[in-house]
């Protein structure tokens, strides 16, 4: 979106207050496409008229979400 209007290399910065760190980022090429990729696949999910059923995972033990996938 804000390459749209204009604006060119995207740039920032991860700030680590705690362990007094700065890291540079930038958006690049590959990433803006695979931002574009995913973003088509939750419009996909979106437009389906059920959810796709969940798939529990040994991370799901410790989620703090696990109430609502698993209800």
């Amino acid at each position: 979106v804000l390459k749209q209007h204009g604006f060119g290399t995207l740039n920032g910065i991860l700030e680590f207050p705690k362990q007094r760190k700065r890291t540079p980022v930038s958006l690049s090429e590959a990433d803006e496409k695979a931002i574009v990729q995913k973003l088509a696949e939750i419009r996909k999910i979106i437009e389906q008229p059920k959810p796709p059923k969940a798939v529990k995972i040994p991370f799901c033990r410790r989620c703090s979400y696990r109430e609502l996938c698993w209800c």
